[in-house]
């Protein structure tokens, strides 16, 4: 239930579009890696809650993961970490 809710909340946000355009907008390798590295967790989670997987590990690993790539990858810390 939590995953779904999370899933609608993306795509009523277009995060992911949002994500697609800054990575191929971006220069910085570091910024490239870090969404590469959340649309592979959102990959992740989505076929995670199609076949039913609702492990609290794994949910909790989740959730860490995309917390923080999520906040490494902001335009407001883009120029702190540009290469």
């Amino acid at each position: 239930e939590q995953r779904s809710q999370a899933i609608k909340w993306y795509q009523d946000i277009n995060l992911i579009d949002g994500l697609i355009e800054q990575l191929l907008t971006t220069e910085s390798a570091y910024i490239q890696m870090n969404i590469v590295n959340l649309l592979g967790e959102f990959i992740r989670l989505a076929f995670d809650q199609h076949n039913g997987s609702e492990s609290d590990f794994q949910q909790r690993n989740t959730n860490t993961t995309l917390l923080s790539s999520e906040n490494e990858c902001l335009p407001d810390n883009a120029k702190e970490y540009d290469e």
